[in-house]
């Protein structure tokens, strides 16, 4: 059980740890509209 909560800790820092710079935040703020969408099948 302890294992399993190390793995997920160290795999949350692992995925928090990734830069973002200012020229990303262009893509990121407002509104997103879904213009389609497509299901598997």
């Amino acid at each position: 059980m302890h294992k399993q909560a190390y793995l997920l800790l160290f795999f949350s820092l692992l995925a928090c740890s990734e830069n973002i710079s200012v020229s990303d935040l262009n893509h990121l703020n407002g509104y997103w509209e879904i213009q389609e969408v497509e299901f598997p099948g």
